[in-house]
């Protein structure tokens, strides 16, 4: 594999944390991790920051890579040109860790930083949300603003919600265009 500087991508709204290393805007290797983003996270930046094979995955999270795998697709990366990743909907708590996650992480090691919302990542417009109810975009036309999310984001009864988010083939990085802030949709009290 290319150690050459990487992009990555990050999908980390729910129990699934999905990262994209990119060479030269190409997908070159993906890791899938299920647990909590609390464990996920620091993970994957402790290995990728770190001098390597003295770091073990906790017991809390789950894969259907080989560590193997992990550690190769890591070890690649020798300096990060920039993160682009999910700012919402999902999980308010995992957007929430993610958001301050990589804030702390970008602005400590000078890494710039992108976002995009979470149904840039599914051909679909549904997402789930929580219990019977799911997310659903009324507009893929435009980068969805703060202030403008309610109106462009519903959240009712779930009909066919996206299984998964899913990773690009090839990085466009205008497409990246949204504030990096959460994209918090919640239902009135």
């Amino acid at each position: 594999m290319d150690k050459s500087a990487k992009d990555l991508v990050l999908i980390s709204v729910n129990n699934t944390t999905k990262l994209g290393i990119y060479s030269k805007d190409f997908l070159e290797s993906a890791i899938c991790l299920n647990g909590m983003v609390s464990h996920t996270l620091p993970f994957l930046f402790e290995y990728i920051f770190s001098d390597k094979g003295n770091i073990a995955m906790p017991n809390t999270i789950t894969t259907k890579h080989s560590m193997t795998h992990i550690s190769d697709s890591l070890e690649s990366i020798s300096h990060i040109n920039s993160i682009c990743y999910t700012r919402g909907v999902g999980s308010l708590s995992a957007i929430k860790l993610t958001h301050i996650f990589l804030h702390t992480l970008c602005k400590s090691k000078k890494i710039p930083l992108f976002a995009k919302n979470s149904f840039y990542f599914t051909t679909g417009n549904e997402i789930k949300a929580f219990a019977n109810k799911s997310f659903f975009l009324q507009s893929r036309d435009m980068a969805i603003s703060d202030d403008m999310a309610d109106k462009y984001i519903l959240i009712a009864q779930s009909i066919n919600p996206a299984e998964s988010l899913e990773l690009p083939a090839i990085l466009k990085h205008g497409d990246f265009d949204e504030t990096c802030t959460p994209l918090y949709v919640t239902p009135p009290l």
